[in-house]
């Protein structure tokens, strides 16, 4: 994806449970690549019937001006929250809000677990006062199996996301949506020695009908060492942008939401 000189603000990540790795690779017009590796954090687990979780949060938004700092305009305020039921052990139900005094996106979420696996879907509708209305769906279904008694699952999650252009989320001073459509698949597996591996595949529809589709393959493993994990990733992405890549990362856990990590990658910084 090519973009003027300026600020642009990331969503729309399609995550697995728990901690996700986040990789970013910038190339300038004279070739020279920017790695930005970070975690997010998503957790999509059933709630028990009648349990509740939620949270409502009001700040400030960081300044569009340019500067090395983090600077907080208080003339910009913005508020979110979020509130998931349990409607039953297999049922749980969400909705959320965010916005600031140009922006409103309401969202409703559901997350139904059967024999066929866990089914979840997730609308989400945004008003600007500036760029319209646009909407975004998202769908996903994980199926576990356990084929001995101890052992780690074996996981299937298939993702499908449809998003209009003038979709945006709070942060964003534009409408950034690349893809129209976007398919994901992934299935993980135990492998001997408490090693986990997994392969990957996603392709992605241009909303721009003269951009070209994208598709990517993955593959990789992981395996732990005491408090160390170690993993091993490939990736082969098509499109625009045709790459391979590999990712060495060794980490220990810091906390419950923070660990540190050491990587190197085949493509240079």
């Amino acid at each position: 994806m090519s973009l003027d000189p300026g600020r642009y603000a990331l969503s729309d990540f399609v995550l697995n449970s728990g901690v996700n790795d986040v990789a970013i690779i910038i190339e300038d017009v004279s070739g020279n690549r920017q790695r930005i590796d970070f975690s997010l954090l998503t957790d999509t687990q059933l709630l028990k019937k009648g349990v509740s979780e939620y949270s409502v949060n009001v700040g400030v938004q960081r300044s569009d001006a340019a500067s090395r700092r983090i600077e907080y305009d208080s003339d910009r305020p913005a508020w979110s929250g979020f509130v998931r039921y349990g409607v039953s052990d297999s049922l749980t139900v969400g909705l959320d809000y965010q916005g600031d005094d140009t922006l409103n996106v309401y969202g409703a979420s559901a997350s139904i677990a059967t024999m066929l696996g866990t089914f979840s879907g997730v609308a989400s509708r945004s008003s600007s006062s500036q760029f319209g209305k646009g909407e975004t769906f998202i769908g996903r279904w994980t199926y576990d199996a356990v084929l001995r008694e101890g052992a780690r699952p074996h996981r299937i999650e298939v993702a499908g996301i449809q998003r209009s252009a003038n979709y945006m989320n709070l942060g964003q001073p534009s409408p950034q949506n690349q893809f129209k459509t976007e398919a994901r698949a992934r299935y993980s597996f135990p492998l001997p020695a408490d090693a986990y591996g997994f392969v990957s595949a996603r392709q992605a529809e241009p909303i721009d009908l003269a951009s070209p589709s994208q598709s990517a393959y993955g593959a990789g493993f992981s395996k732990a060492f005491g408090r160390f994990t170690a993993a091993v990733v490939a990736e082969h992405m098509m499109g625009e942008i045709e790459d391979t890549s590999v990712q060495v990362r060794l980490s220990v856990p810091l906390g419950r939401r923070q660990n540190l990590a050491a990587t190197y990658d085949s493509i240079p910084d």
